[in-house]
């Protein structure tokens, strides 16, 4: 039994691998953990996840603020834009958008070829393959069936994870987690228990899902 959720999170944290391993039944080489992640539809308490194969230490580029990804994710490879109307079209002060843009230029997404003339030069690429969001609760269990819905937006498959010792409510009705596609896994001391897997993946939304990639990127960059 745990004192706290923190404690929960914790003790799963430290079986991240293990547990990327046995849902998708593979060995995972990489992995990524995030801890109390701002979603923009709660805070996930954590994402996990692995990366796609071809990520390597030689693609390093400087991360951007997850809060400035929105104009990246529409400009592609080859477009022209100039200071005023990116202002215009993105509703960011003068001040923001110089910020903004310098990070895009840094992190090798945009060149200037004028003063205040600019080029998209790559896309924003995604490195994520899988993600798995984790809402963590000792015993609320329908609060954290409703917030691993919400979740679903951001990742590919959506868990609740509950310590063992209150569990029992919640394993009586696993239909309202496959209902929803939501895993549902417990917890003790010493290990996890998956009782029940997502059938599919999720429609990610792609504003919401960038932020996740963008953040996981931040974490390999530090690994």
């Amino acid at each position: 039994m745990f004192d706290t959720e923190d404690e929960l999170v914790t003790a799963f944290q430290k079986k991240t691998h293990t547990f990327l391993s046995k849902v998708f039944n593979k060995t995972v080489k990489r992995h990524f953990v995030i801890s109390e992640f701002d979603s923009y539809m709660g805070v996930a308490d954590l994402v996990i996840g692995t990366y796609k194969p071809y990520l390597s230490k030689r693609s390093h580029r400087e991360a951007v603020n997850i809060n400035w990804l929105s104009p990246l994710l529409n400009l592609h490879r080859g477009d022209s834009f100039d200071l005023d109307s990116f202002i215009e079209k993105y509703n960011f002060s003068r001040a923001s958008s110089l910020k903004m843009i310098k990070e895009y230029i840094q992190a090798g997404f945009i060149e200037e070829e004028e003063r205040h003339q600019y080029r998209m030069i790559k896309d924003y690429d995604v490195i994520c393959n899988e993600v798995i969001a984790i809402e963590a609760k000792l015993k609320d269990w329908k609060k954290a069936l409703q917030q691993a819905i919400r979740y679903k937006k951001i990742s590919d498959y959506s868990y609740v994870l509950m310590d063992e010792s209150y569990a029992s409510s919640a394993l009586s009705n696993l239909e309202l987690f496959e209902q929803h596609n939501i895993g549902f896994v417990t917890m003790n001391k010493s290990q996890f228990h998956v009782h029940t897997q997502p059938s599919s993946k999720n429609s990610k939304k792609e504003e919401y899902f960038a932020r996740v990639n963008e953040a996981a990127y931040s974490y390999f960059t530090m690994s």
